[in-house]
């Protein structure tokens, strides 16, 4: 779970909360934890403008499929961000390219 930040509006904090919950049922054990950076972690989250950047950590290596599981559950199209410019779909893709 993200801790609650009281600056981010109401969608932000929820597809914040979706994204944890996704990743923790996709990842399991393999999970370490879940992090708000950037703006949303700051507490200047400005909806509108702000992107929500958003760090993910792991204790092992994953396999294939774990990490095609990751990209399906949390791309764009899977789990649309409604922040500015979100580099989640970006980056999402961009892994899934290296694993082809």
């Amino acid at each position: 779970m993200i801790a609650a930040v009281p600056e981010l509006d109401a969608a932000a904090a929820a597809y914040a909360e979706e994204l944890a919950t996704r990743l923790r049922r996709t990842l399991s054990d393999a999970l370490l934890g879940v992090w708000l950076v950037g703006s949303g972690g700051r507490g200047d989250y400005v909806p509108g403008r702000s992107d929500l950047d958003v760090v993910a950590a792991v204790g092992r290596s994953l396999s294939r499929a774990e990490k095609d599981a990751v990209v399906a559950c949390c791309r764009h199209d899977a789990l649309p961000c409604p922040a500015n410019e979100s580099r989640v779909h970006e980056l999402l893709q961009r892994a899934a390219e290296e694993l082809a």
